[in-house]
């Protein structure tokens, strides 16, 4: 155990790798949703704010981009975390355009004002990311109530159902199904959203 409680006091969702969202009301901080400014950018903007002064912020995972890495009801610890400190293999979060997006970083630039980052289940890289575009590292994954430090690579296993996944959309449907009905994620208490830990 890292020292982090139990159960989380109060985390943000973060979706398929790259969405936040506030379990409170249906809208979505997303790529799919209109680029208005709306109480989800606001919420998100806070977020990165507070992690942008040297806060600790905790996040809920869902969604799928990041399998088997990171799985829906993760929880997720983010450092801020300075750009000259960035290493491939690190998960990364990162803000585009007033949304939230967490994938593993490839390459670092040689210039040191980027990243490219992905996904472990997708196959191509997102656009390149600015360095004022990214906000933290994700430190600490607690799933089932036991906290893990992330892997830099994932192994051999991990890629290959990953790659399987991506594949095949039914065996995908199929894992996420079972995922969801896990006694550990059924049981898990509800929180309230946006508040983030100091």
């Amino acid at each position: 155990m890292f020292g982090a409680s139990r159960e989380p006091a109060g985390v943000l969702e973060v979706s398929d790798g790259m969405e936040a969202a506030n379990p409170n009301c249906a809208v979505r901080c997303s790529m799919d949703t209109p680029a208005v400014f709306d109480e989800e950018q606001i919420k998100c903007e806070l977020a990165a704010q507070v992690l942008k002064n040297s806060s600790m912020l905790r996040l809920r995972a869902s969604g799928s981009s990041m399998l088997p890495s990171l799985w829906p009801g993760d929880i997720l610890t983010i450092h801020p975390q300075s750009f000259e400190q960035w290493r491939p293999g690190d998960i990364a979060l990162y803000m585009r355009a007033g949304h939230f997006f967490i994938h593993r970083v490839i390459t670092v630039s040689n210039s040191g004002d980027f990243l490219i980052v992905q996904g472990d289940l997708l196959p191509q890289p997102d656009p390149p990311v600015r360095s004022q575009q990214v906000l933290g590292k994700v430190v600490t994954i607690e799933r089932s109530g036991v906290h893990y430090q992330p892997k830099l690579q994932p192994s051999i296993h991990c890629r290959i159902l990953a790659r399987a996944l991506w594949n095949c959309d039914f065996l995908l449907r199929v894992v996420m199904a079972i995922h969801a009905h896990r006694p550990s994620q059924r049981s898990m208490p509800p929180t309230q959203a946006w508040s983030f830990m100091p």
